[in-house]
This record gives structure tokens, sequence and C-alpha cells, in this order.
């Protein structure tokens, strides 16, 4: 009968040891799991923000290069208009304005810019517009 007992607590204590065993390492793959998730998300968010940042920049130049186009033009404008005229002076002035607006855009960073147009914008409707 003690033969038996030693045997059914040797048996115990194998599959208590085994089940501590097994339930580590469901903790270890679990923790492995969750690392690599951690991982895959940080690697996707880093992706994702370059691709924003390359996407905003490239709006960024394009806004820049319509407003220089339209500087561009109010600068042809002023040099066909009679010299000393008011429309030669405005259509010099806008196109300077134009001008700095562009390089301000191009040169900082699209939240910046977008709040600097904003403020352009409600500084200056008509040129603006």
């Amino acid at each position: 009968m003690t033969d038996i007992k030693n045997t059914v607590d040797a048996a115990a204590r194998d599959a208590k040891s085994a089940a501590h065993d097994a339930s580590a390492e469901a903790k270890s793959v679990v923790n492995d799991v969750a690392e690599q998730a951690k991982s895959v998300a940080n690697d996707a968010k880093e992706t994702i923000k370059s691709e924003v940042s390359a996407r905003a920049d490239a709006a960024k130049g394009a806004a820049a290069q319509e407003v220089n186009n339209v500087a561009s033009a109010l600068r042809k404008a002023a040099n066909e208009s009679r010299t000393g005229s008011p429309q030669e002076r405005t259509f010099g002035q806008i196109a300077d304005t134009l001008a700095d607006a562009s390089d301000a855009i191009s040169n900082k960073d699209l939240g910046t810019a977008i709040s600097d147009v904003g403020h352009f914008a409600r500084r200056n409707p008509l040129v603006f517009l």
C-alpha cells in the first residue's frame, strides 16, 4: 500500500511539475507573440508616418508651386501694365506677398504652413481669393 501511495504521490508531483512547465511555456509563448505584435505594430506605425510625411511634403510642394505660379502671373501682369499705374503697383505688391507665402509654405512643416495660410487669408482676403 505504501508503494502505491508513493507511486501516486510521485505521479502527482510529476503531473504538477509538467503542468507548471506547460504553464511557463504557455506564458513564454504568449509573451513572445505579444512582443512580435508590438514590433509589427511599431513597424506599421513608422511606415504610415513616413508615408503620410512624404505625401504631406508633396502636397506642400504642389501648393507652394501653385502660389508661386499665381505670383509669376501677377508679376507678368504688373510688367505689362503702364509704369507707375495703380494696377502695376497692386499686382506687384500682391505678387511679392504671394512669393513670400510660397517660400513660407515650402520652408515650414505642413501644420505651420496651413496655419500661416489661414492667417494670411484673414489678413488679406482679396489677395487670398
